[in-house]
């Protein structure tokens, strides 16, 4: 494998034109002691990020932004065990990368240069975030126990987040599917197992309940879309939605349940309740930063 200073040489020979060499000389000369042993350059461009011009760096395993100007000198590290997302915006006369961490605000680094690396950078980056996240193993001995421990913690979450939008979602989209598929039958008989609570609530009616098996299901497809995607904006949009539905839904109960039986108000209520804690849980989990996040920006 090429050293450290031969991958930088290659990559800036290929990726960076004369003008834009000259311009970043100090963070290219900076970069071959960036590099870990083992990890490989992918891509390489110009970028502007908080009103610094600077280095923008994709490798296998992160994609950094480093600056050695007169205002500032650091490097940004973006692990993709810890990029929720990345979004190319390319129009006639800009480009931009914003990429988004379930930790942190989004980070944009605009004014890509060559702009056409805009999107080469965000397809490359969106295929490594999608593989599952081996937090410790990219960087090696290098990787500080903090970060590590940061790595691990969003690696766990994702998996919290993704499993919760899961059992959020099978009820709903199969719930929805049954009166969907025969009203009349879901009507007489939900929950199932020799249960009926609906007859409860008043008559059936045929348009009603296949409205309510379409609205199912469609929640049921955005949060199992929102748990394949695992998108931070995605998360949060399909869990808003869903506690739009579902808070309305538990209050009626609360007030609407006595004609059920003792047993069937009880189980329904704590049902209800759960879905609805589960849900606000899974939201403030896309919110919250983790303790020890002061590895995700370095001082070069």
């Amino acid at each position: 494998m090429p050293s450290a200073e031969e991958q930088v040489a290659q990559a800036v020979a290929t990726k960076l034109d004369a003008g834009t060499k000259w311009l970043l000389r100090r963070e290219i000369g900076k970069l071959p002691g960036l590099l870990p042993e083992g990890e490989e350059i992918v891509d390489m461009a110009q970028g502007r990020h908080d009103g610094a011009t600077g280095l923008i760096v994709v490798t296998d395993r992160r994609l950094m932004f480093v600056e050695l100007g007169a205002a500032h000198r650091r490097v940004e590290d973006y692990p993709y065990a810890e990029v929720d997302s990345i979004q190319a915006d390319v129009d006639v006369v800009s480009s931009a990368l914003t990429i988004s961490r379930f930790d942190e605000e989004e980070a944009t680094i605009s004014r890509v240069y060559p702009k056409a690396r805009t999107m080469e950078i965000a397809d490359y980056v969106h295929s490594r975030t999608s593989l599952p996240a081996s937090p410790a193993t990219p960087w090696g001995d290098r990787l500080p126990r903090a970060s590590v421990r940061q790595a691990a913690t969003l690696s766990g979450r994702r998996a919290i987040i993704r499993t919760g939008l899961v059992l959020l979602a099978l009820p709903q989209a199969l719930i929805g599917i049954w009166a969907l598929l025969a009203p009349a039958g879901w009507f007489e008989t939900f929950p199932g197992a020799g249960h009926n609570w609906l007859p409860a609530y008043g008559a059936y009616n045929e348009h009603l309940a296949t409205d309510v098996g379409a609205t199912f299901v469609a929640l049921g497809l955005l949060l199992l879309g929102a748990a394949l995607y695992l998108e931070r904006r995605l998360v949060q949009v399909a869990l808003v939605a869903y506690l739009a539905f579902e808070i309305p839904h538990f209050i009626y109960h609360l007030g609407a349940d006595d004609a059920l039986a003792s047993g069937d108000r009880i189980a329904s209520a704590v049902t209800l309740a759960l879905t609805v804690v589960l849900a606000v849980a899974l939201l403030a989990l896309t919110r919250e930063r983790p303790a020890g996040n002061e590895g995700a920006t370095t001082s070069a």
